[in-house]
């Protein structure tokens, strides 16, 4: 077989590898070649990014109800490849009149018999995941021949293979239209459930439902609401990939989406896209996670600052999305982090890692008016919630709350004026309507606190806004405590705050969603953000 094989690289026919004769006779000198039925196979495709450029992987099983060897696999390209790599024993050619990348077997040694796999099948290119088929070609031994055929059957190449739906490379759709590449999406859901690719119709409904609100957000023109649906996508896959969602299905919904939250236009200005701001410094602490919206710290400031004397660092281990921005004037990415944003500064110290675009210079501040802080009219009324107790309240003015261990606070919705904003551990803090909740002094909540909507309602986290006008300890130093606003150590915190005046800080392992605006905004270890 080494003869015949070596013997096809001057003889390709479509640029794809083909057997030199054709593998049977009859008695009117008809030669046909095999059927593709002979061979069954399961394709497996793996595609990671490589930095500039995807890198495509292909792993081959014959089946052991296959009755022959593969000998051959052609992938057509849309784009050029680069980094063709081969498996031991395996050759490849790339190009001619039909754009393919031919695999071929050096010997029959070599061959994909039946009941084994071969890996190692791989190429580079700039070319997004799409849905695209590999074509793979059956061995029988060739006869020898006396005489030429009258007539041939079947010798078309592509044809003559067992095509298998896979993963490849395909061309940026030019122009760009988000309403279209979102159809592709919704396509590439319905599809990849009916290849097995999305193993549960329910994670196929929930992917599905994903890209029509995408679309439904941006043919409304609301492309902040686009994006955090589309960031909540990538969020799922990550989880999804080790249960309902195969190799094929996880790149296709992935690295799909990313691109679309590249393309989209710039977001909204001002400070509705941030799920972190500050007016003077930030510090994302150790091991925090950022899933949605943008993070900045507004304008060029003095020292001191909450960390390594600039204005904004990002910790050891720490993370931020991708299709959003990190601003500030001098920024320093320590090491181990991965910032998937796109950074944008004056100075930059990275040790990290940076995925998304790096642009400098960056002019400050990045908004020039900030939103209004509503400032409160406490009344003289106290509250004092015991151990396990519980209380309603509707709007009003109030002065100071307490609630102690395991209570539970029910706000019914509106507006309402404290003087200051206590709260133990494990308390519950439930909101039933849209509020605003005005602090003139300070806000400090407890361990293992919940605050956010009641579970029987739809608020979203920008329905519930705490307004806090205290300063740190009685001078407003930096360093002064209590601070103006703590957010107790394993929080679950669903609301917008904003505390100008001094330093908010998210202490450590809480979870919250929402906008966070401060004076210094303080992210402890292991806080999880989202917008």
């Amino acid at each position: 077989m080494k003869t015949v094989t070596k013997l096809l690289v001057l003889i390709l026919a479509f640029s794809v590898l083909q057997p030199q004769s054709v593998f049977a006779q009859d008695t009117l000198k008809i030669f046909r070649y095999p059927a593709v039925d002979l061979i069954d196979v399961l394709v497996t495709a793996h595609v990671s990014l490589v930095e500039p450029v995807f890198r495509y992987q292909y792993e081959i099983r014959s089946l052991a109800t296959s009755e022959q060897h593969i000998w051959a696999v052609d992938i057509p390209f849309y784009m050029l490849p680069t980094n063709v790599q081969s498996p031991f024993g395996w050759f490849a050619i790339v190009g001619g009149r039909t754009p393919v990348i031919g695999w071929g077997s050096d010997d029959s040694l070599y061959n994909i018999h039946p009941n084994q796999v071969l890996s190692s099948f791989s190429y580079d290119s700039e070319g997004i995941p799409g849905i695209i088929i590999i074509y793979l070609r059956g061995w029988t031994e060739p006869p020898e021949l006396t005489f030429d055929p009258d007539s041939t059957v079947g010798e078309d190449v592509l044809e003559a293979s067992r095509k298998v739906s896979t993963i490849g490379a395909v061309i940026p759709p030019s122009p760009f239209l988000t309403i279209i590449f979102l159809d592709t999406l919704l396509s590439y859901t319905t599809q990849s459930r009916s290849l097995g690719w999305i193993t549960s119709q329910t994670t196929a409904d929930k992917y599905t439902g994903y890209f029509s609100s995408a679309k439904s957000s941006l043919q409304a023109g609301n492309i902040n609401a686009a994006r955090l649906t589309l960031q909540q996508v990538l969020n799922d896959v990550n989880v999804d990939s080790s249960s309902t969602l195969t190799s094929e299905a996880y790149a296709l919904l992935r690295y799909n989406t990313e691109y679309l939250l590249s393309q989209l236009p710039e977001q909204e200005s001002g400070i509705s896209t941030y799920s972190l701001f500050a007016t003077h410094s930030m510090h994302l602490q150790q091991n925090s996670d950022v899933y949605s919206g943008d993070i900045g710290v507004n304008a060029a400031g003095s020292p001191p600052f909450l960390d390594s004397q600039i204005e904004l660092s990002i910790g050891i281990g720490t993370t931020t999305p991708t299709g959003y921005s990190v601003k500030a004037n001098r920024i320093k990415v320590k090491s181990g982090s991965v910032v998937n944003s796109n950074v944008y500064y004056n100075e930059l110290d990275n040790n990290g890692t940076i995925t998304g675009s790096q642009n400098t210079p960056l002019t400050l501040p990045l908004v020039a008016t900030l939103p209004e802080l509503k400032s409160a009219t406490p009344g003289t009324e106290n509250f004092d919630i015991p151990q396990n107790g519980t209380l309603t309240l509707a709007p009003g003015n109030y002065g100071d709350i307490m609630v102690r261990k395991n209570g539970v606070l029910t706000l019914t919705g509106g507006t309402y004026h404290f003087n200051s904003w206590n709260t133990g551990d494990d308390v519950q803090v439930i909101f039933q309507a849209s509020s605003e909740v005005r602090i003139a002094g300070k806000f400090d909540s407890g361990q293992g606190s919940y605050i956010g909507p009641q579970d029987t309602t739809t608020l979203s986290a920008d329905q519930i806004i705490f307004y806090v006008a205290g300063i740190n300890g009685t001078n407003g130093n930096l360093g002064a405590t209590p601070k103006a606003a703590k957010i107790g150590i394993g929080n679950t915190v669903w609301a917008n705050f904003y505390a100008p005046n001094g330093t908010l800080w998210i202490r450590q392992n809480s979870e919250a969603r929402g906008q966070f605006i401060g004076k210094d905004v303080d992210v402890g270890i292991g806080v999880k953000i989202r917008r």
